[in-house]
């Protein structure tokens, strides 16, 4: 199976969600969750269930299927949907204009070696909004890749920012939500920016990039108290963490993490520098491509166990000229690249 074809109502998504993903969230949890937490559970139940259905509906339609199909009680999924604040990962991302494709957007996607099996590409042919494709996590709302209008959105987890604790809210939504209503409601990267600043947000820390089929390109620095926007008035751009990281204070366990973020940067910018003119199969290169030293940070294409914490997972590329995106599970040095082309009767229901 090449991918996941997912579409109707809220809740008949939900149910097919479920259907597909089989007993994954008792895999998961037990990774998530190692040690019983009964503060979180509380706030789960008092804050972040009774904020949902409020703020979400559309969505919590969703989880009533998943659930209703699945057989998993409530509190699961939902410790589930905001377990996931405590994920540090570090994806490398790209927006570009080639001469043969036009503007594109692509993305290596690094995590744990042990969840390659649990992310996988979906196609959303939803009653309400349009259509998308791209990755996700089993039982997640987000994806990451292109929607029908032709905008692409991608980024990496970056949680290791020291909050204004003065600022923090009480709860608010997962980024799962808020990614979600980008792509199946937003036909521009002005109106994604304008969903995120619209929307209370309570989930890990990312650095963001979105890219349309004007080639409008924004980056985007996020956590519970940040959110800072940047427009990227030429490209190449990248996003291999927050930009600009050091206007910002680190927790000393992550300063690891912000090298690595500033060594894939570096390498990038490299790769690029003597190119006048780029063409999609430097694209395709760049993404497959290695550091010469396996022991330096700067790998675009990781792997595992050369890279002990991460490897890459999966790899896609948007084109939005072409309606198409090229995609891969697993390493794209090694994986061959897919095209998922949206068709010309494309659905898009009401707004």
């Amino acid at each position: 199976m090449d991918y996941v074809v997912v579409e109707g109502s809220s809740y008949e998504i939900g149910r097919q969600k479920a259907e597909f993903d089989g007993d994954y969230l008792n895999k998961v949890m037990k990774y998530y969750n190692k040690e019983e937490n009964p503060a979180f559970e509380k706030w789960i139940k008092e804050k972040a269930i009774p904020y949902s259905e409020k703020q979400w509906p559309e969505l919590v339609e969703e989880i009533h299927g998943y659930l209703d199909a699945s057989g998993y009680d409530e509190l699961s999924l939902y410790k589930y949907l905001f377990s996931q604040v405590r994920g540090r990962f570090t994806c490398s991302n790209l927006a570009i204009k080639t001469e043969d494709a036009g503007y594109v957007f692509a993305k290596n996607t690094d995590l744990n070696p042990h969840e390659f099996p649990f992310i996988f590409f979906f196609h959303y042919k939803p009653d309400q909004g349009q259509e998308f494709f791209g990755y996700s996590y089993k039982a997640s709302f987000t994806v990451q890749g292109m929607n029908c209008k032709g905008l692409c959105n991608g980024g990496t987890s970056f949680s290791g920012i020291v909050e204004d604790e003065s600022r923090l809210p009480d709860v608010g939504a997962s980024s799962s939500f808020i990614q979600r209503k980008i792509m199946q409601y937003a036909g521009s990267t002005d109106e994604a920016i304008e969903y995120i600043q619209d929307s209370v947000f309570f989930g890990k820390a990312s650095g963001l990039i979105f890219l349309d089929a004007k080639g409008n390109c924004r980056s985007m620095n996020r956590s519970l108290t940040v959110l800072d926007v940047r427009n990227n008035t030429s490209l190449p751009a990248f996003c291999t963490g927050f930009y600009d990281p050091d206007n910002y204070q680190w927790k000393d366990d992550f300063l690891p993490h912000v090298a690595m973020s500033k060594a894939r940067l570096a390498y990038a910018e490299e790769f690029f520098h003597r190119k006048d003119k780029c063409y999609l199969q430097d694209v395709l290169d760049f993404l497959r491509s290695h550091g010469p030293d396996w022991s330096k940070p700067g790998q675009w294409c990781r792997h595992h166990p050369q890279e002990p914490h991460y490897r890459t997972c999966v790899s896609h590329i948007c084109i939005p000229s072409r309606k198409t995106v090229m995609y891969c599970h697993g390493n794209p040095c090694e994986t061959p690249y897919k095209e998922f082309v949206f068709t010309e009767d494309h659905h898009e229901g009401e707004r």
